[in-house]
Order: structure tokens, then C-alpha cells, then sequence
């Protein structure tokens, strides 16, 4: 996947039309690495996540990793 986005620049959005692992947070999570904003629109209580960075290690419910 990094070949095919290596020089993607614009707007991006995601849509899912399914609950569940249908791939939309492996490629967030890919876009995200890009982009200067990153913003989530609608959708209610997600499931916990930990994200571990350089900046330390974070628990987040409500916001997405």
C-alpha cells in the first residue's frame, strides 16, 4: 500500500459501508501518516485503543486512534 499512496497529495475521505474489519482503519491509518489534519465526522463510542508513540503511550475510548 505505501507504493500506490508514496506521492498522494489532496483530500481523502473513507467511507465504510459495513461495520466490522473491512480495511477502512488499516488505510486511515496510512493516509493519516500524510496529512497535516486528520478529522473524524459522526459515529458514536468506539472501542478502546492504545496507541504508543514517541510522544508515550495513550488509552483512548472516545477518540479514535
Amino acid at each position: 500500500m505505501k507504493n500506490n499512496l508514496k506521492n498522494w497529495q489532496g483530500t481523502a475521505c473513507v467511507i465504510g459501508v459495513d461495520f466490522g474489519d473491512s480495511g477502512k482503519g488499516r488505510l486511515v491509518d496510512e493516509l493519516a501518516t500524510r496529512a497535516h489534519i486528520v478529522a473524524r465526522y459522526n459515529g458514536g463510542s468506539n472501542a478502546g485503543h492504545t496507541v504508543k508513540n514517541k510522544f508515550g503511550k495513550f488509552a483512548l475510548h472516545i477518540m479514535p486512534s
